[in-house]
């Protein structure tokens, strides 16, 4: 199965847009995924819900740290790690208008949602931003590899 399918499958599980990229991915960054569930799992929601940056992106960007981070060259593996997110951010901009939550998720009228079947509410733009984010991060971390 694709990481993009992974993380959408995630997604409609029990695990927010943020834990959902960050597990597709998180064999490529050798993390287990009971720790990507725990790391990634204040992030949904635009940041613990309160709707900025969008959740998939913020796993991204995760997740492009701990592909690019280097202790032995802290400050190089810094710089190359904003340069990627900052990259991936705007690339995800250029394709949505906008990197943060609120604008993503027309949270005022939910005419946009679906109720799965343990009555939790989902947002169906939400699949393709992870699905766009999907896409992003396999140039940076399959592509590049």
């Amino acid at each position: 199965m694709d990481r993009k399918k992974k993380a959408i499958e995630y997604f409609r599980g029990n695990y927010s847009c943020s834990q959902s990229v960050l597990l597709a991915y998180s064999d490529l960054v050798g993390i287990d995924e009971d720790k990507a569930k725990a790391i990634a799992s204040g992030f949904g929601g635009g940041i613990a819900q309160t709707k900025k940056t969008c959740g998939a992106l913020t796993g991204a960007i995760m997740l492009i740290g701990l592909e690019k981070f280097n202790d032995n060259n802290i400050s190089n593996s810094k710089e190359l790690t904003y340069r990627i997110a900052q990259e991936v951010l705007e690339k995800f901009k250029r394709k949505n208008k906008s990197t943060d939550c609120i604008d993503l998720v027309n949270n005022e009228s939910h005419k946009n949602t679906i109720m799965d079947e343990r009555g939790k509410i989902l947002y169906k733009e939400c699949e393709k931003y992870i699905s766009d984010v999907c896409e992003i991060l396999d140039e940076y971390l399959i592509k590049n590899k």
